[in-house]
């Protein structure tokens, strides 16, 4: 085959098209590789490179085609390889994880932990390196994003230990004052689990709480408080009644993730759970329908029909030795449902 523009114009295009960077590293060892440069190129591609034979005619037109040719082949090949791995992942998280809480919205049923436990003991360790394979060969940019956030996913779901985890969650009440509404009236607060509790005022400012535990909030209104809860959502046909039992509202969470469940569903509208700080706390909000006390004092504040009242949870796992740094645990997001195809960016 002669040399001609059209073939010199080829592989330049496809040399500048799939990357001069990593054209160049053709032959050089991984330690050769620019301080800085944004992803190493995956192992696939660098042992393939690697063994391209040298020509010793550095500026040559044919080492030049020939080294684009391989370029281009060496990373099909590495794309190969990553779209196997993703694939097997993807195939075990469509089957094991997906459509079920907290892979999903809170109305959808609950995921058996060992379920979660056992697909993160076998695909866990892969997950970084595949994701960073995918992101290096420039793949479809909808996988690494849900590899991203599924790497959260491992730490929250099993608190970094292969046996049922254990979560500390510290909790601070009666937050955030100017968002919150009547809560100063909430004298007595409780929230945990049937064996552990966080209590206000003078109880422990943390609880423990393990998957399968539920979780029960407990708020109790000053005996002369202007307004105390109603024993039903208020109903405008009809004279609204305190709850039976004195002046206590309770919301319970049940189910294998309770406590997931409860930071999805209660999460305070200023706040994104997905987004939020871990070291700052997650806000949880709860609004509880009110009636008027009929033993407040006459000249009180006037009684209101709800109150907003705003907690903030640090979880971390329960696992950490007494001098440890604390390692508070980040919320994943789980979206989409199904993790992304990647055939349609498989192409050279």
């Amino acid at each position: 085959m002669f040399w001609n523009h059209r073939h010199a114009l080829m592989a330049r295009r496809a040399a500048t098209g799939l990357g001069l960077a990593a054209l160049a590293l053709i032959g050089r060892p991984l330690a050769a590789q620019p301080a800085g440069a944004a992803a190493p190129e995956p192992p696939a591609f660098r042992q393939c490179v690697a063994a391209v034979p040298p020509d010793h005619k550095r500026w040559s037109k044919r080492r030049i085609a020939r080294e684009a040719h391989a370029f281009i082949q060496c990373r099909f090949l590495a794309q190969s390889e990553a779209a196997v791995a993703y694939l097997n992942v993807r195939a075990q998280y469509n089957v094991m994880l997906t459509n079920r809480f907290p892979f999903a919205p809170t109305n959808h049923p609950d995921l058996d932990p060992d379920v979660v436990r056992a697909f993160f003991a076998i695909h866990g360790p892969l997950l970084e390196p595949l994701r960073n394979q995918l992101q290096a060969l420039n793949l479809n940019p909808d996988a690494v994003a849900f590899l991203t956030q599924l790497l959260p996913a491992r730490t929250a779901m099993t608190a970094g230990a292969p046996v049922p985890p254990a979560y500390t969650v510290t909790v601070q009440f009666r937050t955030d004052p100017l968002r919150a509404v009547g809560q100063d009236q909430v004298v007595e607060a409780r929230i945990g689990t049937p064996t552990s509790v966080a209590a206000m005022p003078g109880g422990p400012a943390r609880f423990t709480w393990r998957p399968g535990e539920p979780i029960t909030l407990r708020l109790r209104w000053a005996d002369t408080a202007p307004s105390v809860p109603a024993a039903v959502a208020a109903d405008v046909t009809g004279p609204c009644q305190p709850a039976p039992g004195g002046p206590w509202a309770q919301t319970e969470f049940g189910g294998d993730w309770a406590l997931l469940r409860l930071l999805r569903s209660q999460a305070e509208a200023a706040d994104n759970p997905d987004t939020a700080t871990a070291a700052d706390g997650y806000n949880v909000a709860f609004d509880v329908d009110l009636c008027p006390n009929p033993v407040r004092p006459a000249d009180g504040p006037p009684p209101a029909s709800r109150a907003r009242i705003l907690l903030r949870l640090q979880i971390s796992p329960a696992t950490a030795g007494d001098g440890e740094p604390a390692r508070f645990i980040a919320l994943p997001a789980f979206s989409p449902l199904q993790m992304p195809d990647l055939w349609k960016q498989l192409q050279p």
